[in-house]
């Protein structure tokens, strides 16, 4: 467990949620063989044996439990770590897309009060684009935290994002030409 190494994933901060999940999986296969061995040796201590055999089954009984306690202790607090890091990235994204809208609203406030038409025909497209897909990948990252076990921090990430409908639709062709 010492050498094991997650990957980084690309356009956010943490771990890969796959990997992590993948680890913590081959750990707790390798708790369950070892609790298998536990019992089977204490099966093994309970029946009648000769002298210097049980002695050392009880000791590699011990040990065998010790190391299973430790891997288990190790594990939980691993998977303790991975939903609290990942509850504050998702804090941290949230604060990302708030600070990101309102400087969209202030564009485009500030465009609309110099002139609307040049606003409206050179960034609309853009600003809605934007908005999507950062919607989206909220979407997509409260749906990674909730698959973690995790209860969601809020309901729905499309309820940060003003929907499209608020925005204005764009001007007809007859509607430019005037």
């Amino acid at each position: 467990m010492r050498t094991k190494v997650f990957s980084t994933v690309r356009l956010r901060e943490g771990y890969d949620l796959a990997e992590v999940d993948a680890f913590l999986g081959r750990i707790e296969a390798t708790l369950a063989a070892l609790h298998a061995r536990n019992a089977e040796l204490a099966a093994r201590i309970e029946s009648p044996s000769t002298g210097p055999a049980t002695a050392a089954a009880a000791r590699l009984m011990a040990l065998a439990q010790q190391a299973a306690d430790e891997l288990i202790a190790m594990a939980h607090e691993k998977a303790r770590a991975v939903v609290e890091e990942a509850g504050h990235h998702a804090d941290a994204v949230r604060r990302e897309l708030a600070e990101q809208a309102a400087a969209f609203e202030r564009q485009v406030r500030d465009h609309h009060t110099r002139d609307p038409h040049v606003f409206h025909r050179d960034h609309s497209h853009q600003v809605r684009q934007s908005l999507a897909v950062q919607a989206a990948y909220l979407h997509h990252l409260m749906t990674e935290f909730g698959q973690c076990g995790c209860p969601s921090p809020i309901d729905d990430a499309d309820g940060l994002v003003p929907q499209q409908a608020a925005c204005p639709p764009e001007p007809s062709a007859d509607r430019r030409a005037v």
